[in-house]
């Protein structure tokens, strides 16, 4: 896991103090007494940020929610692992858009490859994709026999 070692931003360090506050209004068994709640916000903080890669934009809405869970769910003070326990999934990257080159696109690609190719001393040309024919059920029988092949190699 990767160590980040910048200092947390501003809207992160909100979100924790604000998401702790709440639920030490919540009185849970093992809350820290008033005069330390700053030192732990500020662990809390330190901790997570340095664990993690926070985005601004995917990560205040998701945080803030791991907050509304653990005020709900929890009976005892959290650890910050609680919380990252708490957090909904980021939502999924969508998918770049199918690239559209026009034939005249394709010819300059393929002549600008074959001259970096050259450069380099190669005298690999660039072949176009085959389509794989397969007939029908042969993709099956080859997806038993990997499985197979992987069981015997198991067993042995």
């Amino acid at each position: 896991m990767a160590v980040n070692k910048t200092l947390p931003e501003q809207w992160f360090a909100q979100i924790i103090a604000e998401g702790l506050a709440h639920i030490y209004l919540l009185r849970l068994e093992h809350s820290p007494a008033a005069d330390t709640l700053e030192a732990v916000i500020d662990v809390w903080i330190q901790s997570l940020w340095s664990r993690r890669s926070w985005n601004c934009e995917q990560d205040s809405v998701r945080l803030r929610e791991g907050f509304t869970e653990l005020a709900v769910k929890q009976i005892v003070w959290p650890a910050p692992a609680s919380l990252l326990q708490a957090l909904p999934e980021r939502p999924p990257v969508p998918p770049l858009p199918e690239l559209q080159m026009s034939e005249e696109q394709k010819k300059r690609n393929k002549a600008k490859l074959a001259e970096l190719l050259s450069q380099l001393g190669s005298d690999t040309k660039v072949q176009p994709k085959a389509k794989i024919k397969r007939a029908p059920g042969e993709l099956e029988r080859l997806l038993e026999e990997e499985a197979e092949r992987n069981a015997a190699q198991k067993a042995s």
